[in-house]
C-alpha cells in the first residue's frame, strides 16, 4: 500500500494519531483488517507515513475505544471473535439500556422526536458507509436516552457501545444489518409518537434481544 502522507492531512483541529486512530477504525469496521489481527508499530509507521510514536498513540486510543486489545507476547491485535463476550455485553446491555429508556422516553420533546426522525431517514441513505451508518445507530440510542440524567450510567452504556462496534462490522460483511436497525427504530419512534412509552420500551428491549440473536448466528457461522 502506498504511504498516506498522514502529517500533511492535519488540520489542526486533530493530532497525526487521532487521524491515524480513525483511519485503522475504518479499516477495522469495513472489514479490511480482520479480527485478531496482530498491528505492528513498523509495518502501521510505513503505511501512514509517520514515525511510530504517533502510530503507538494511535493504538492507544483504538485500545481505550475497545477496538484492539494487548496480549502477553503478541502484542496489540484486533479484538478477537468471542461469542461469551458479546452474549455478556448484549445482556448487559438490555438490562441497562432498557431501565435508561425506560426512564428518558417519557420525557422525549417534539423537538427530540423530530431529531429522532431524521437520524432514521439518515440512516437509511448510507447503506455502504459502515463507519457512518453506526454513527447514526449510535447517535439515535444516544437521543433515546437524552432524558437519563445519569451520566454513570451513559459512560458503561457508551463503553458496551465502543466493545460492540467491532462485532457490528464482522456482522455486516455477510448481512445488511442495518435495514433491521432501521425497521426496530421506525417501531421504536412510531409508539413514541403515539404517546406509547412502554410499548416504546417494548419494542427497544425486542430489538436488543433480536440483535444479540443474529449476532450470535452470524458470527458462529463465520467463525472457523
Amino acid at each position: 500500500m502506498e504511504a498516506m502522507n498522514m502529517a500533511e492531512s492535519v488540520d489542526g483541529l486533530k493530532t497525526v494519531a487521532q487521524l491515524i486512530a480513525e483511519k485503522i477504525e475504518e479499516g477495522i469496521l469495513n472489514g479490511n483488517f480482520p479480527l485478531g489481527m496482530r498491528l505492528v508499530q513498523t509495518q502501521l509507521s510505513e503505511m501512514f507515513g509517520v514515525s511510530r510514536l504517533p502510530v503507538r498513540d494511535a493504538l492507544h486510543i483504538l485500545e481505550q475505544k475497545g477496538l484492539v486489545v494487548q496480549i502477553p507476547r503478541k502484542g496489540v491485535v484486533i479484538r478477537p471473535v468471542n461469542l461469551k463476550e458479546i452474549e455478556n455485553l448484549f445482556e448487559l446491555r438490555e438490562v441497562i439500556e432498557s431501565h435508561a429508556a425506560s426512564v428518558s422516553i417519557p420525557h422525549l420533546t417534539p423537538g427530540d422526536i423530530q431529531e429522532l426522525e431524521m437520524l432514521i431517514n439518515q440512516q437509511a441513505t448510507c447503506q455502504d458507509q459502515v463507519l457512518h451508518t453506526i454513527d447514526i445507530d449510535e447517535q439515535f440510542h444516544d437521543k433515546l436516552l437524552c432524558h437519563c440524567e445519569n451520566e454513570d450510567l451513559t459512560e458503561i452504556l457508551h463503553s458496551i457501545w465502543r466493545r460492540i462496534r467491532v462485532y457490528r462490522a464482522y456482522v455486516h460483511k455477510v448481512e445488511r444489518w442495518n435495514d433491521e436497525s432501521i425497521l426496530s427504530h421506525k417501531n421504536i419512534l412510531q409508539a413514541i409518537q403515539n404517546g406509547d412509552s412502554n410499548g416504546a420500551v417494548q419494542y427497544f428491549k425486542a430489538s436488543v434481544e433480536q440483535t444479540k440473536n443474529r449476532f450470535v448466528e452470524l458470527i458462529s457461522a463465520l467463525k472457523p
